[in-house]
């Protein structure tokens, strides 16, 4: 009876060991396709390069249009002379700096005093509102100055109210010089025509074009912030854009 009680005994221990060996193997094992399943793969994200056309319908961008020699210059100081958002294979352009000689105005000065143009570095500061903001500041006072001219030139003749500027869908070509994406009507120069019609238009006025000659070969940084892009084909002006998370340098696009 007593040998009998043993092997009881003993058996419910070896069942209890066992038991309990089973359920941790089981418990590692579960443990072990847990992590298993939920392991983090980590993924390098590379970054490509920023192409004019391909880039629009990737998000909106700004880009400014900056004078090359005024750059060198005078750096974060520059007023950029147009300022132009793209957005799937559209842009509008600001004239965001009373350039030309023949429809600069004494007042121009004090438009500058007042804020109405404002340079890279302030641009640099601001969020996309802003800056939508100020280039919309910019491109009217623009519109007052030749106003103001063609008043003085022309008072016989009525002139058009402030119209703001309007997506256009551009077009692209690519030889040896580079990259031209054309915006067709982009200067909006009605104005002038309906104020003075002794004043003709070339079509290369009336259209804005981006000339994009060769890539910047580095960033160019303003106010902690970077900026990539290309140089004219001519080498006189600085196409611009704040580098975005995943841009690399940029290239032409591949036009089929």
């Amino acid at each position: 009876m007593k040998i009998r009680k043993k092997i009881i005994f003993r058996l419910l221990a070896e069942i209890t060991i066992c038991g309990f060996w089973l359920f941790t193997l089981a418990g590692c094992q579960k443990n072990s396709i847990y992590h298993s399943n939920t392991a983090t793969k980590t993924t390098e994200v590379k970054d490509s390069p920023l192409q004019f056309v391909k880039s629009s319908y990737q998000k909106s961008r700004v880009w400014y249009v900056v004078d090359s020699d005024s750059f060198n210059k005078y750096q974060q100081k520059t007023i950029p002379d147009f300022v132009a958002i793209t957005k799937d294979g559209n842009a509008k352009v600001y004239r965001t700096l009373d350039y030309e000689y023949e429809y600069s105005y004494p007042l121009d000065g004090q438009y500058r005093d007042q804020k109405k143009f404002v340079d890279l570095g302030t641009y640099a500061k601001m969020d996309t509102t802003q800056i939508n903001q100020q280039i919309g500041i910019s491109d009217q006072a623009q519109y007052q100055l030749n106003k103001l001219y063609l008043e003085d030139d022309s008072s016989n003749h009525s002139i058009n109210a402030y119209q703001a500027p309007q997506f256009i869908k551009f077009n692209t070509k690519i030889n040896h010089l580079g990259e031209t994406v054309t915006v067709p009507n982009g200067l909006r120069p009605k104005i002038m025509n309906d104020a003075s019609p002794n004043i003709v238009m070339d079509q290369d006025q009336i259209d804005f074009t981006f000339e994009l000659g060769e890539p910047l070969k580095k960033v160019i940084t303003i106010k902690h912030q970077k900026y990539i892009g290309y140089q004219s084909q001519d080498g006189k002006i600085l196409y611009i854009t704040k580098q975005l998370a995943g841009d690399s340098l940029a290239k032409y696009d591949q036009i089929k």
